[in-house]
């Protein structure tokens, strides 16, 4: 790993705002932390713009860090910094460090709960939000991540959401979460494989507003946010929109008579 205090230094002589290098030096401080007392420790759950600042400014220089957000392509992950003698004890450690909580709803549910309903009910109790990871919600229930300390705080503290009755319960650690691939297939016709371009055919808006939610900051391509609006996106890539959810670059399945690409993507709204 590159020298902490040569991180540091380039991290001082860029022009981060205040908030930007608290974080990089906090994550900073618990690699420095996990190497000295040879232990491996976890950071709170973070977000796509603090975890692409963080793989910019500082994942780059080493391999002894691992991203984990309980399952694929969920959004909100902390980092779990472990030395190369640990490695066979990272699940073990996530066990202490990470629960799941189920929010089983009332049978007589007559009301849809989204994810906001959640988080709110959950941030009502005075939690910080970068103690909660992702939130995933279905029609007979939903499932929370989050640090494990307050676990029981919410099981104790939550049994309605949106005026429904909910009963809450930690999964076991063989427990897993049902995710069901909800992503919609579909096809679209591009010029190029420009991210302006592929923004807006799929966002169906002009190349200028495209362009502004990049410039903006709104956008990653896998999990790392992208600012080159000629950027050339690749097959598997992985596009998330801010507040507009995401898409998976599947395949070129051909070319129409006017030489348009017909891209395969699915969709995650």
């Amino acid at each position: 790993m590159k020298n902490i205090d040569e991180i540091k230094e380039n991290i001082r002589n860029k022009n981060f705002d205040k908030q930007d290098k608290i974080l990089l030096y906090n994550v900073i401080d618990k690699i420095k932390e996990s190497y000295e007392n040879n232990v491996i420790v976890f950071t709170n759950f973070l977000n796509l713009n603090e975890l692409s600042l963080i793989k910019e400014n500082i994942l780059k220089y080493t391999n002894n860090i691992q991203i984990y957000g309980g399952y694929d392509n969920f959004d909100r992950n902390v980092l779990i910094i472990c030395p190369d003698e640990k490695i066979n004890y990272i699940e073990q450690n996530i066990n202490d460090n990470i629960s799941t909580i189920k929010f089983i709803y009332d049978k007589y549910i007559n009301t849809k709960i989204s994810h906001r309903d959640i988080l709110g009910t959950i941030l009502s109790l005075g939690i910080n939000r970068n103690l909660i990871g992702n939130i995933y919600v279905k029609d007979e229930c939903a499932y929370v991540i989050v640090k494990k300390d307050i676990t029981e705080y919410i099981i104790k503290n939550i049994n309605k959401v949106k005026n429904t009755k909910v009963r809450l319960e930690k999964l076991s650690i063989n427990e897993k979460i049902d995710i069901i691939d909800d992503g919609i297939e579909d096809n679209i016709l591009v010029n190029s494989f420009r991210l302006d371009n592929i923004l807006s055919v799929y966002l169906k808006t002009s190349r200028s507003i495209a362009n502004e939610y990049i410039n903006q900051g709104k956008i990653f391509i896998n999990w790392q946010q992208q600012f080159k609006t000629d950027k050339i996106v690749k097959i598997d890539d992985v596009i998330s929109i801010k507040g507009k959810g995401r898409i998976v670059i599947k395949e070129i399945k051909g070319i129409t008579k006017k030489g348009k690409n017909i891209l395969n993507i699915i969709k995650y709204e």
